[in-house]
């Protein structure tokens, strides 16, 4: 998939209530001006330079919104930058990571606390990464430390059938929240909020030309073929 039907998923929102706040691009850039406009700085290529961007890159997060080339890590070591320049509170900086889909208070004890919630769903290993579309050797790898991507996260939490609340829980110990400034973190949440299965999010989400939940195949119709 090359990225999401903007219009389609926008419409889809729209049908559902669900609002968008500023992105991550709209963010970056409130910020810069408004250093720019307190130190009196000419051009806003200066500011973004101060912090190891070009304005070319803040464009291009701007016009593709579902795009996944740049690196977590990129981001994060950005949102760093622009906390000290821009001096930023601790909650300024968190709010400013979560228009990316990140979190910065990511825990120690994510594996401990994902081990509980498999306990708690009853459910066995296999019968959990098998519906999550994961690869078993990506599952033990994830439950021995190995920072997940962020969909196969959420596969994972929509399989142990807990509540928004634990989901985001889940989430934030791993470095990563359902950000109110992406639209497919929202079409997901709202999908999660009423239990719905991995396949049929998965639906929903091939439907609007979004990333789907799953590893192991890129294609929902090679993964309705396997299930």
């Amino acid at each position: 998939m090359q990225g999401m039907n903007i219009k389609k998923t926008y419409k889809w929102l729209a049908m559902h209530n669900v609002m968008l706040e500023d992105c991550f691009s709209q963010s970056l850039m409130s910020l810069a001006k408004t250093y720019q406009k307190k130190h009196a700085i000419r051009r806003l290529d200066d500011v973004y330079r101060l912090l190891g961007i070009r304005k070319q890159l803040v464009s291009y997060w701007e016009n593709h919104p579902a795009s996944t080339q740049t690196k977590n890590h990129f981001k994060q070591q950005l949102i760093r930058s622009a906390a000290e320049v821009f001096h930023l509170s601790e909650a300024e900086t968190e709010g400013f990571a979560n228009t990316a889909g990140l979190s910065l208070h990511r825990d120690t004890d994510f594996c401990a606390f994902l081990q509980s919630l498999i306990e708690k769903s009853g459910k066995s290993q296999g019968e959990i990464y098998q519906e999550a579309q994961v690869s078993e050797r990506m599952f033990y790898l994830i439950k021995s430390g190995r920072p997940p991507a962020k969909v196969t996260l959420i596969a994972l939490a929509a399989v142990l059938d807990i509540d928004i609340e634990e989901i985001e829980r889940l989430l934030q110990k791993a470095g990563y929240v359902l950000s109110k400034s992406i639209a497919f973190d929202m079409v997901v949440k709202w999908l999660l909020v009423r239990k719905k299965r991995v396949i049929d999010i998965n639906y929903v989400l091939d439907d609007l030309e979004l990333p789907l939940l799953m590893t192991r195949e890129k294609s929902l119709e090679k993964s309705l073929k396997k299930s």
